[in-house]
């Protein structure tokens, strides 16, 4: 799978190299934007500091690079974790991020070509991989397509943490490999109103459960065990109205899941934005998610020996969420052009997110800030 991945890769890469070679023969300069975020996540036993970096260069052929590097700094106690004690211990895992991509005109109509890399490392989890997209707009831009693929390969293992916060790596050592298609279809219905629709199909294959979690089965605690072959459905369909009277937009969207560990849940959503004054729009969101168990969960946490699957991990237990929280974006096009040249253009964030959850987790908060300045 992890060569299948990377020689598709390579094979989009060749296609854009000709972008750059012949980028300074076009007219104009590159353009582009840098990035910087940070992200806050809380909830009963965990907390995730993340901030990141990017960069995104626009070339005139068309041809478009784009890189993000983020650390995620996650502080925990969950034996679920690695955690031997119930002390609080901090892990950091390092995520980076490439695109490639490249912007064409057949036959009049746009399409856009891409290909991302990622690469995430944990000193007990390594991640790879690779995803393909490819989009076009047709007649005459009312309609868009679109589709994905994407690969992934993974590597498990088991890094135990005691009050001296020593990590001690053992002999476990597994794989996940993972593989899906995405399609996509917008259709604009009025100059105010457009509809989407989303299909994704994604099947997983490999070590599926926790590496340190343990299930109590009769009187014994052994390790999780799930099974090791995942096929996922996920169908999304989408509407967005504008209101230029009112300087507003509404998007509803719903999202329906199934897998073959019979998992069903359904996620309705809809945001409000709307802009405040000449300088700044707001966004207010709301969430909804609701999910059934996995066919080999118990409520009761009593497995037996005979068994072929246990299971410690809340995500297989029925259910729901309540998400609100919105995001004030300042565009700093009032700054003077003398002083703040580089900054006029740019754009500064900031959201606030609760969720409500019923789920063993509990109950979390979401924040972030970010700044994007174009060039």
């Amino acid at each position: 799978m992890r060569r299948i991945a990377l020689f598709a890769l390579l094979a989009f890469a060749l296609v854009f190299a000709t972008s750059f070679a012949f980028a300074d023969e076009v007219s104009g300069g590159v353009t582009g934007a840098v990035m910087a975020r940070n992200n806050y996540y809380l909830e009963r036993s965990t907390r995730v500091v993340a901030p990141e970096v990017g960069a995104r260069l626009d070339f005139p052929s068309g041809a478009t690079v784009e890189a993000v590097y983020l650390v995620d700094a996650i502080t925990s106690a969950s034996l679920a974790a690695g955690a031997l004690e119930d002390v609080a211990f901090t892990e950091l895992r390092h995520d980076v991020r490439a695109t490639l991509g490249r912007r064409l005109t057949i036959d009049e109509n746009p399409v856009q070509l891409a290909a991302t890399f990622r690469r995430s490392h944990e000193p007990d989890y390594d991640s790879l991989s690779v995803s393909l997209f490819g989009a076009a707009e047709l007649n005459r831009r009312n309609t868009a397509v679109s589709f994905r693929l994407s690969f992934l390969s993974d590597e498990v293992r088991q890094t135990f943490r005691g009050r001296e916060r020593t990590p001690t790596t053992m002999g476990f050592r597994e794989e996940l490999r993972g593989a899906g298609v995405a399609l996509a279809l917008t259709q604009l219905l009025t100059p105010r109103a457009y509809v989407g629709a989303d299909y994704e199909f994604y099947v997983l294959e490999g070590f599926t459960a926790n590496a340190y979690r343990r299930v109590l089965t009769a009187g014994t605690p052994l390790p999780e065990h799930h099974p090791e072959t995942r096929k996922r459905h996920t169908v999304a369909t989408r509407l967005a109205v504008m209101f230029p009277e009112l300087a507003t937009s509404l998007h509803l969207h719903v999202r329906l899941y199934r897998d073959d560990w019979d998992i069903l849940a359904a996620t309705p959503e809809a945001r409000l934005y709307t802009k405040l004054g000449s300088f700044s729009h707001l966004r207010l969101r709301y969430r909804y998610y609701k999910q059934g168990a996995a066919f080999f969960y118990r409520a009761d946490g009593e497995y037996l020996p005979t068994d072929p699957f246990v299971t410690a991990d809340p995500k297989m237990a029925p259910f729901q969420s309540h998400l609100l929280g919105g995001q004030l974006k300042l565009f700093l096009d009032f700054l003077d052009e003398g002083r703040f040249k580089r900054l006029r253009g740019a754009s500064f964030d900031v959201g606030f997110e609760y969720i409500f959850s019923t789920s063993a987790y509990g109950n979390g908060t979401i924040t972030q800030a970010g700044l994007v300045i174009p060039f």
